[in-house]
């Protein structure tokens, strides 16, 4: 190098930057378009985010008034429904006849004014026990035969149109009774209803 010429040095020199510069050049391109895909990538993957959370916010804001509406229609329901059980409590209320209601397990759940003045029982004294209270003990083995027959299979003799049958008041005294029963089902569980006429004076007029 020290022998060669000064003009050979300098282009020698040069050709060795140039080179340098072009494989430096050449690495920076490569990543200038690596940078410039990466971009892309981010943005793509961005515009799909944003894309994805308004879908979903669209979704939740159906759903959402969807929810809202099914609200309003379930306590326009309840309050329907309230209304009408207060017109059946003052219906069953004001009757005469003795209407009780009991569920599947044979507890009573219902009892109106007709059947406190029948039977002498006050309605919280009796609400949630046995409905076989109401009839003589002599009667028990038989009705809860033919209840569990309903609570099995959904038919019984019972509901086999208006029968008589013997109640029994508070104070153990024994009466006539004509019954109709019938059964209905709330949320799944099954119901019976009677509806209970203190027929003794009748019995008196025909003896």
């Amino acid at each position: 190098i020290t022998t060669a010429p000064t003009a050979n040095q300098t282009r020698a020199l040069q050709e060795a930057v140039w080179q340098y510069a072009s494989r430096v050049e050449a690495r920076a391109q490569v990543f200038r378009v690596l940078l410039y895909l990466a971009a892309l990538t981010l943005l793509g993957y961005l515009i799909y985010q944003f894309l994805r959370l308004r879908a979903i916010a669209l979704e939740l804001r159906k759903t959402n008034v969807d929810l809202n509406r099914e609200i309003g229609e379930r306590q326009q329901a309840e309050l329907a429904l309230r209304a009408s059980e207060e017109r059946l409590r003052a219906i069953t209320d004001s009757a005469k006849e003795a209407i009780v209601t009991a569920d599947s397990s044979g507890n009573v759940v219902s009892w109106n004014a007709g059947a406190a003045g029948i039977f002498g029982h006050a309605r919280d004294e009796i609400s949630g026990t046995q409905f076989t209270r109401l009839m003589p003990r002599r009667h028990w083995a038989a009705h809860q035969r033919a209840f569990a027959e309903w609570v099995a299979t959904g038919h019984s003799p019972l509901f086999q149109g208006t029968i008589e049958f013997p109640g029994q008041r508070k104070d153990g005294s024994e009466f006539p009774l004509e019954v109709s029963l019938s059964s209905w089902t709330r949320q799944g569980e099954r119901h019976v209803t009677a509806i209970m006429r203190d027929i003794t004076e009748r019995k008196r007029l025909e003896e």
